[in-house]
Order: C-alpha cells, then structure tokens, then sequence
C-alpha cells in the first residue's frame, strides 16, 4: 500500500482524482487481503481470490503509471499523465473514459 500512498502524493497535485482513486482502491485491497489472511479457506475468499489478484495487479499498474507520469511531467512531458490519468480512472475508479480516450486519441499514440 505503500507505493500506492507515494505514487497518489506525487500525483496530487496534477492529477487529484485520479490520486484519490488509487488511494481509495489502495484502502479497498488492504481490507480484502486482511479478511482473507483471517480466513484464507473461506468459501468466499476462494471464490473471490482470482479477483483481487486482478485488482492487486490494476492497483500496482496505476502506482507504477502514476509514478512515471510525475517523473515526466517534471521534465516537460505531459502524455504520460494523460494516459495514467484515463487509465487508473477506468480500471481503478470504474469511470467511463470513451469520450476522453476519443478526444485525446492523437495524443495517446
């Protein structure tokens, strides 16, 4: 969680929803690995394991997304905060982002 909480501090200031939307999966995802940890053999947390290993890996993406993002808007590049930006708030904030991803699409490529 913690690479999370720095990769949404280093993004605040540029990108702030998308900064709460790791931060609020990040909350998200500890609560569900603590439940699981408690009960590993639980019928629901078998059946949900497959999906939070999901949500894990979309978890990390965004952080490693985010961090970079901050790295290369400090060197005057602002496409990889667009494409962290559109990215963490579909998979992580469950936002429909096809309106942004088409209007944007030049700069993606």
């Amino acid at each position: 969680m913690d690479r999370h909480v720095r990769a949404a501090d280093a993004a605040v200031h540029g990108l702030p929803g998308v900064a709460e939307a790791v931060v609020a999966a990040a909350r998200r995802i500890a609560v569900d690995v603590e439940t699981a940890a408690a009960d590993p053999r639980a019928p629901r947390v078998l059946a949900g394991a497959r999906e939070l290993a999901l949500r894990l890996g979309h978890a990390l993406t965004a952080a490693l997304l985010l961090e970079h993002a901050a790295w290369a808007l400090d060197r005057g590049d602002e496409r990889p905060t667009l494409l962290a930006s559109l990215w963490t708030l579909r998979q992580l904030g469950r936002a429909d982002v096809s309106a942004e991803l088409h209007e944007h699409y030049d700069e993606l490529l």
